[in-house]
């Protein structure tokens, strides 16, 4: 079977379960991208970035509270890579973690509502749930240390 033949007969099968609804549309997309590069079509210089790398700039990224500039000098990597690796993986992890865990109904929220919420705001009807809770953290001593990292 010739490359071109095979890429056909993998659009075929890929046209074929998106009919029968088999399948997330991200899968199909990727089904038929790599039934393209194996047909040897594509960007000739393109570079494929494992997801273990993606995995790692982004935590990287996220627990380092750096910029996706920094994050692309630190891994001597273009910005757009940086970015790109960024938004594949916060994408991944909104998908997967819709999944795992639903989203809250009115009930759901309203048992675990404090009791003094409606006495404080004077409604029980809750628009978002932001938690701004910040952690102590360490101070300098020094007068002349805080003044420096100000």
């Amino acid at each position: 079977l010739s490359a071109a033949a095979a890429a056909e007969k993998e659009a075929a099968e890929t046209g074929a379960e998106a009919a029968a609804g088999v399948g997330h549309p991200w899968m199909q997309a990727r089904k038929a991208k790599e039934a393209k590069k194996r047909a040897g079509a594509g960007r000739p210089k393109s570079h494929k970035f494992k997801w273990e790398d993606v995995y790692f700039i982004f935590w990287f990224h996220v627990n380092c509270g750096v910029t996706q500039e920094v994050a692309a000098a630190f891994f001597n990597i273009k910005e757009d890579t940086a970015s790109r690796a960024l938004v594949s993986m916060i994408s991944f992890q909104e998908e997967f973690l819709s999944v795992e865990f639903e989203q809250p109904t009115k009930e759901m929220i309203q048992v675990v509502m404090p009791p003094g919420f409606e006495r404080v705001y004077g409604t029980k009807h809750v628009q978002e749930i932001f938690d701004a809770c910040e952690g102590p953290i360490e101070v300098p001593s020094s007068s002349e240390v805080i003044r420096w990292c100000k």
